[in-house]
Order: C-alpha cells, then structure tokens, then sequence
C-alpha cells in the first residue's frame, strides 16, 4: 500500500483530468459502474425509507 505524503490543491486537478481521461478510454465500464452503484444507492434510500 502506498502512503501519502503530502496533497497539494493542484493535485485535484490532476487526479481530475486523470478521472477524465480514464473514463474517455473507457466509457462502456465507467457508466456502468455509475450506473450500479446509482442502482444500490437508491435501493437502499428507499429500503431505509420504508423500514422507517
């Protein structure tokens, strides 16, 4: 595991554009993850809702 040292306010920006890329080599995988974890997350709102 690698240990972070320090992260700067223009490392945001790098790790953004890095995320960007990755989903623009990789569209068809990034919604799909998007759209499961969208999935789960509503599932359980409206579990929780119900349940009370």
């Amino acid at each position: 595991m690698a240990l972070v040292g320090e992260v700067g306010t223009k490392d945001v920006w790098k790790w953004f554009t890095a995320g960007r890329s990755d989903l623009k080599a990789n569209t068809a995988a990034s919604v799909s993850y998007a759209a499961l974890f969208i999935i789960i997350g509503l599932m359980m709102s409206f579990g929780f809702y119900f349940m009370g």
